[in-house]
């Protein structure tokens, strides 16, 4: 018998297993628990004999199944990574009832399967030379939340991987993919959605920002950076002023005085003008001050961050790259510090502008200046705006072991020989011991 025909003869005993003899199963099981073994004594005789039998008769397909699987497997790994896993393709994974996976994780499981550097090669290299072999091995894999497995065995999957030979069969969406890994140029992050809002329902944003933070800050779901505060407190004085408590009216004013802290008067002047509210003569002029503050403060570091890039004076760099200059510093001045941290985590991880400008002004193409463009820096194979996204997505998924250390008093970092893997791409990433972003960057050399 060859491998397609026991596969086959397989396919053909789960069915009649999984279609018919074990629901029958379970209805019979159903019925005798509603029965009375005494009162129903004669329909308990009746039922017991079936129960008996088809439980006896799903145990021999077992059996059989063993037999036929002995010896022969229907993925290999190399086949998996063919079919699947060099486009970073989502399936569902439905494993043989009585394998080792499938008592681990269940019958199934979705996600996508993960490969390093060095193995993607060495089985890319296998399918160039057209002489592929068929390895029963583990097959790392990222499992989907949707599964519901507990975080043990979502990271044992992750790590360890499942035996290619416990998988019966595959499902997956009839859509053309890329080949992630080796996709040159610009990438676009998958189920990524734009949504522009029109300034004029900006000004509505508000209140539902200040919804948003009150309820973050009773429940916890997502801990408060410094600027989220500062925002919060600016749209709750002018908002629900009277629902502010002694406590808040305290961390609101700079320490023993009336005076409302700049970094919230700030927010607090900037909505009263979305909002197209009179401002004072005072207003009017301490706004213009805070803007001058923050503008030198923040053209600053754009010029620190700058005179970096290349072995010339700050004033030749800016010479040469005078529309780029502009457009970093346009950027620089309208930045607000980011909350990474997930929902559902209890330390804050934020970036701020200091960092941003570190990380931005060296490995994004838009925005690369002196000797970091043209190569000098990898750059990230994303837009602008979805490199932010990238971070996001990182620090979620990577948040339980940063958490783990942060509160080890410890900083986090990836800068091992694989790095941080997301859609054909390893990343270096670390995270200073206060929760602050400090680095992110495309892997040069991942194995």
């Amino acid at each position: 018998m060859s491998d397609k025909e026991k596969n086959d003869e397989i396919g053909r005993l789960y069915l009649l297993c999984e279609q018919v003899l074990e629901p029958m199963t379970l209805e019979i099981e159903k019925k005798l628990e509603e029965l009375d073994i005494e009162k129903d004594k004669s329909e308990v005789q009746q039922l017991l004999p079936r129960l008996l039998y088809y439980r006896k008769k799903i145990e021999l397909i077992h059996d059989r199944i063993s037999v036929l699987r002995k010896d022969n497997f229907a993925f290999s790994i190399e086949e998996i990574y063919h079919m699947f896993g060099r486009y970073d393709k989502f399936i569902s994974i439905d494993f043989h009832h009585d394998s080792e996976s499938a008592r681990q994780y269940g019958r199934t499981i979705m996600g996508t399967p993960i490969y390093n550097r060095r193995e993607r090669e060495d089985i890319e290299n296998s399918i160039r030379s057209n002489e592929i072999s068929r390895t029963n091995g583990r097959v790392k894999f990222e499992v989907s939340p949707l599964c519901h497995l507990s975080d043990d065995d979502s990271r044992k999957l992750k790590r360890e991987g499942f035996l290619s030979g416990d998988v019966f069969s595959i499902h997956h969406t009839q859509i053309d993919f890329q080949d992630s890994y080796n996709q040159k140029g610009k990438k676009e992050i998958p189920g990524t959605i734009n949504i522009e809002i029109p300034y004029d329902e900006q000004l509505n944003v508000e209140l539902g920002f200040l919804t948003l933070y009150r309820n973050r800050v009773a429940d916890g779901s997502k801990p408060l950076i410094d600027q989220e505060w500062n925002e919060y407190f600016a749209y709750k004085i002018l908002y629900d002023k009277d629902n502010i408590s002694a406590d808040e009216w305290e961390r609101i004013h700079e320490k023993d005085s009336k005076i409302i802290r700049e970094d919230i008067r700030f927010y607090l002047l900037r909505s009263k003008i979305r909002r197209k509210m009179q401002l004072s003569l005072d207003e009017r002029a301490d706004l213009s001050a805070i803007f001058e503050r923050r503008r030198k403060e923040r053209y600053r570091l754009v010029d620190k961050e700058i005179n970096r890039s290349a072995n010339k004076k700050l004033k030749e760099i800016i010479a040469s790259e005078k529309e780029l200059y502009a457009e970093i510093k346009r950027e620089a001045l309208s930045y607000e510090t980011m909350n990474l941290s997930p929902y559902g985590s209890k330390i804050p991880i934020w970036l701020d502008l200091e960092r941003y400008l570190h990380i931005f002004l060296r490995h994004c193409e838009d925005f690369q200046i002196g000797d970091w463009k043209n190569g000098g820096k990898l750059a990230f194979p994303y837009s602008f705006k979805d490199m932010k996204r990238l971070l996001e997505i990182a620090v979620k998924e990577l948040m339980p072991e940063i958490e783990n250390k942060l509160r080890e008093g410890k900083e986090f970092s990836i800068f091992d020989k694989r790095g941080y893997y997301f859609n054909g791409n390893y990343y270096v990433i670390h995270i200073g011991k206060n929760g602050r972003l400090l680095s992110f960057y495309p892997h040069k050399n991942p194995e």
